[in-house]
């Protein structure tokens, strides 16, 4: 029998649950357009502009029942396995503890930071913020696997939440429930995910919700900055949608909800790879770790590319595809938010691998300061701009962000990284873009779905060549190429 600890079993976990969180990442985000697109047409841009304002806002406090505790337990599992049941059992009782005291002050604070809008909103935060306790559940049970480098386990429940609110969401649609039928879908879909998941952590270890004032207090003093760190980051990345809803109103949210969304589908790809990193990260050497976060930057700058350049050139019809005409004011948005995301895939190497080595407490001033800014540049732009200027705000900080975050790395570690692997990454994107634009011009169909697939093709090939003839692939992508094409021998 192989050894699980070994080098060699410990990668291959990696690869896989790093795998599996891309393709449930790629499904669900089908799935998702597929939800978009029920949604949008069923509520029109000023009610759905209210479901998402009510999410936004739920979810972004919801951070206060978290404060780092979910990474702090991934971390101790890993060093102390022996110990997993007590460490994840405790955290969970402290989140649930902290969700309970979350959802009245969350409902309290919907009067006071919307006073004027409609009960139907109100009873909407409420309705939405059950979803706190379960979604705590989840978190800490998935813990356990995460310490294990069994994201793949983590990653099909995902997938199974989001299934199940599909599901939800067409049986809304038929009943004619509105509002408050898509929000409970939704919580319901949460719920039936994290009972399945706490019964899958049993399976392994003996865990249940504990008690202990003092060990709670231990774990949150450990746990604080990364939590502060948290809060913020999500505060500048929802402050545009929170201030559209304040200074523009329900329909232009629902506007801009539509490419916030859009990016969302993409945006957790970082999280998951350097999830799945985290543990070899917290044990690993100097070395060790530098060629750890080296690879990851190789990763992070293939895939964000990519993005940008694909949603640059499908921008308008991506938004036809998972809404309709009346939300095409979203295409601007949704192309200047996705090279936001690239920046913040890059900002996540450094963040995530000064948080496995317990190096990440001066971030607390980058988050600060990126918080500050994404506000300042709100205020200005979205009186000018709307939601073009939310957009903007958002990316700019991020830009700022993610330099922020490498100067911040380098001082804690010293670690010398190669810059180089962003090169050929960026010179790929720009061929890629330059190569899909003139084919794409020339092609452009009147259904969005074709478009979308031509411009997969268009964009795709020409960055992949331009990366495989500059050695620019990333060893692991390169290698499966040449085990699917034989043909193509890639030395």
């Amino acid at each position: 029998m192989p050894d699980p600890d070994s080098p060699k079993t410990i990668k291959k976990r990696v690869a896989i649950s790093v795998i599996a969180q891309v393709v449930s990442q790629v499904l669900m985000g089908l799935l998702g357009v597929v939800i978009l697109k029920i949604m949008t047409n069923d509520l029109g841009a000023g009610l759905y502009g209210t479901y998402v304002t009510i999410f936004t806002f739920v979810t972004t406090f919801s951070l206060l029942t978290d404060l780092g505790v979910n990474t702090i337990t991934a971390r101790e599992v890993a060093k102390h396995p022996d110990n997993a049941a007590d460490i994840i059992g405790h955290n969970m009782g402290l989140r649930i503890f902290l969700s309970l005291v979350m959802i009245p002050l969350i409902f309290g604070l919907g009067f006071i930071i919307y006073p004027h809008e409609s009960s139907q909103l109100h009873t909407g935060i409420f309705i939405m913020s059950i979803f706190l306790i379960f979604n705590v559940v989840w978190a800490t049970s998935g813990g356990y696997f995460a310490a294990k480098i069994r994201n793949d386990v983590t990653a099909r429940i995902t997938l199974l939440q989001q299934v199940l609110f599909l599901a939800g969401v067409c049986i809304v649609s038929v009943l004619g429930w509105k509002l408050y039928g898509y929000i409970a879908a939704y919580v319901s879909a949460i719920a039936i995910g994290a009972i399945v998941l706490f019964c899958m952590t049993r399976n392994h270890i003996p865990v249940r919700p504990r008690v202990n004032i003092k060990i709670w207090q231990t774990v949150l003093k450990s746990s604080i900055t990364l939590g502060i760190i948290s809060i913020i980051n999500v505060l500048y990345l929802k402050a545009d949608t929170i201030m559209l809803s304040i200074m523009s109103g329900a329909h232009a949210v629902g506007i801009y909800g539509v490419a916030f969304l859009l990016i969302t589908v993409f945006s957790g790809l970082p999280g998951y790879i350097m999830g799945a990193l985290t543990p070899s990260m917290a044990t690993a050497s100097h070395t060790e770790l530098r060629e750890i976060v080296q690879k990851a930057l190789h990763y992070m700058a293939f895939f964000s590319l990519l993005l940008v350049v694909g949603a640059v050139l499908v921008r308008h019809d991506v938004v036809l595809l998972v809404s309709s005409k009346d939300f095409i004011a979203a295409a601007e948005p949704f192309a200047i938010l996705s090279l936001g995301v690239a920046f913040s895939y890059i900002s996540n190497v450094f963040s995530s691998a000064s948080i496995a080595i317990d190096k990440h407490h001066k971030f607390v001033y980058r988050s600060l300061m990126t918080l500050a800014l994404n506000i300042a540049l709100n205020l200005v732009l979205i009186p000018r701009y709307g939601i073009i200027g939310a957009a903007c705000a958002t990316t700019s900080s991020q830009l700022v962000g993610m330099i922020i975050g490498y100067r911040l790395f380098y001082t804690q570690t010293g670690l010398r990284l190669d810059y180089r692997v962003l090169i050929r990454p960026l010179i790929a994107g720009i061929t890629a873009f330059a190569v899909g634009s003139v084919l794409f011009s020339q092609l452009h169909t009147g259904a969005p779905l074709l478009n979308c697939l031509l411009v997969a093709i268009f964009a795709s090939i020409p960055y992949f060549a331009v990366l495989y003839a500059t050695n620019g692939l990333p060893a692991e992508i390169k290698a499966g190429i040449g085990r699917v094409l034989p043909a193509l021998k890639i030395n």
